[in-house]
């Protein structure tokens, strides 16, 4: 599956990742998440994971590569953007 990091703190080796099945956002957890051949991750980084269901919630179980990015900023203003239309329906009818 692909994902988008929307959040990592290497430090702690703890993330948030956007799955593209657009199921609920699945955790980085360094007790539970393999970072195969990769050091760290970054914001934006387009990635190719492993997600299964680990007590409450979906957990990234592997991160087996990474296949783009896409700029901080870009990735700051499409959140924005997605936040301020959450109360709008998300489909429209086209005739």
């Amino acid at each position: 599956m692909l994902g988008l990091a929307l959040w990592y703190d290497d430090a702690n080796g703890n993330g948030l990742i956007w799955c593209e099945d657009q199921g609920a956002l699945a955790c980085i957890r360094p007790q539970y998440t393999v970072l195969d051949g990769i050091d760290t991750l970054e914001q934006g980084q387009l990635i190719r994971c492993k997600v299964a269901k680990r007590e409450t919630h979906r957990t990234v179980v592997i991160v087996s590569g990474v296949e783009g990015s896409i700029p901080p900023e870009d990735l700051r203003d499409i959140l924005a953007e997605q936040k301020k239309s959450a109360g709008r329906p998300s489909l429209r009818v086209v005739a």
